[in-house]
């Protein structure tokens, strides 16, 4: 439940399947030792790179465009300070904006390079959650919706996201846990080519 305060107030704020050249479940303790072990598929691990790519982009948008709406509408009903008609309007411009917003995302997954994901800041697919929050901050902010109430680490850490809405992972996005699931694979290939680039020195950390 949402505390309020002037001039803020307290806002809103399972382990899957991997199928990776061939692998249809989460390794367990075992198997993840092993892994460095085992051949290096990199044909694969690069297939499958390219097609969870292809996988997020076709999804990210329909998830980001509702996100942004449902996280404005999540504000506005804790905060209660809006009259039905200047919720309206506040929805009709978060629907706005979540269309950019899905736009931005769609695009900035399918910049994304994937035959270099195995060297250092080449950004990966969780970069597309890094700024999403200024879409529907920036609609609360035109409506009047006071800042939240946030921790000093949120604040110190997070200054531009004055609505705590920052998304953590994909799991926080609508439809979220098989976004998530996407990305895992995404990280498992990466783990595959990242082991394979150490060899001739040319590797980043399997993080993205």
């Amino acid at each position: 439940m949402a505390e309020f305060s002037s001039p803020g107030f307290r806002g809103v704020g399972a382990p899957v399947a991997v199928t990776v050249a061939g692998v249809a479940k989460p390794p367990g303790p075992r198997e993840t030792a092993d892994v460095a072990s085992d051949p290096v598929d990199v044909p694969s691990a690069r297939a499958a790179l390219h097609e969870t790519a292809a996988e997020l982009g076709d999804r990210i948008g329909v998830a980001v465009a509702r996100w942004v709406v449902d996280s404005v509408a999540s504000v506005l009903d804790a905060w209660g300070g809006a009259d039905t008609s200047s919720r309206a309007r506040a929805l009709e411009e978060a629907a706005r904006a979540g269309a950019r917003a899905a736009d931005e995302a769609t695009q900035r997954i399918a910049a994304i390079d994937v035959e270099s994901v195995s060297r250092p800041g080449v950004p990966g697919p969780l970069e597309v959650l890094t700024d999403l929050y200024g879409f529907p901050s920036a609609v609360l902010a035109e409506v009047g919706v006071p800042p939240v109430v946030r921790d000093d680490f949120e604040v110190r850490s997070f200054p531009a996201d004055p609505y705590g809405l920052r998304p953590r992972s994909f799991r926080d996005l609508p439809g979220g846990e098989h976004l998530a699931d996407l990305h895992l694979r995404w990280g498992v290939a990466k783990t595959v080519l990242v082991l394979a680039a150490r060899g001739s020195g040319d590797a980043a950390e399997p993080d993205e």
